[in-house]
């Protein structure tokens, strides 16, 4: 029989409400736990001021940089694109080591030279990001570089020798009348070899039946 003044059935609801809560705090404990997220809150306690990335520029941060190396760490503490005004500005700030006056002109050579490179993009009008922020782009301008290098090694064609007149082996019909006129203008066969691109052993190859009937 139930003791009077005392309703049991609110106190059993209370009772399975806070129950219902305790299970809960020890589930996400449990969750907490599997992730390790204990030993991470302990690790971050023991990271020292230098092992964190720098979220501002200071005066010294990119003192006896180069201007390429300074450009790429400003954008890594950025990480967001910044305008050329910006870059500029961050770097002057940051003790960036220059005697030039105006030095927007070179941070603008440079930023282009490393997208050249594929280190860094445009990927709004007028603002400059990280390549690695924008993984097609990488691939892109990376594709982009590898075809320049292989036209870049190309060999060239020689502008002073004719396309249809080859060097070495029998030389054409046109080319023997030309080493017969010039031999009979008294050319020798060096100086004829070099007009027509032809080596001196060809002419003399061809001009050897006209020396022995003429002889």
């Amino acid at each position: 029989m139930a003791s009077a003044g005392i309703k049991y059935s609110d106190v059993l609801a209370d009772l399975e409400a806070k129950k219902a809560v305790i299970d809960a705090m020890i589930a996400n404990t449990r969750q907490m736990l599997n992730l390790g997220l204990d030993q991470l809150a302990s690790a971050a306690g023991s990271v020292t001021p230098t092992d964190r990335t720098p979220t501002e520029v200071r005066t010294d941060t990119f003192f006896r940089m180069t201007t390429p190396d300074a450009i790429i760490k400003y954008l890594e503490i950025a990480k967001r694109p910044q305008t050329l005004s910006e870059i500029t500005k961050a770097l002057q700030d940051g003790g960036l080591p220059t005697t030039a006056t105006n030095l927007m002109p070179i941070v603008g050579s440079r930023l282009s030279r490393l997208k050249s490179d594929g280190k860094v993009c445009q990927p709004t009008t007028g603002k400059w990001g990280l390549s690695e922020w924008y993984p097609a782009a990488a691939r892109q301008a990376a594709a982009a570089a590898k075809a320049k290098t292989r036209k870049r090694g190309r060999p060239k064609k020689s502008a002073t020798q004719p396309e249809n007149k080859s060097t070495t082996g029998k030389p054409t019909p046109e080319q023997i009348e030309r080493i017969k006129a010039l031999h009979a203008a008294g050319r020798s066969n060096g100086e004829i070899g070099k007009e027509l691109g032809i080596s001196n052993l060809t002419v003399w190859r061809t001009l050897k039946p006209l020396v022995a009937k003429a002889s």
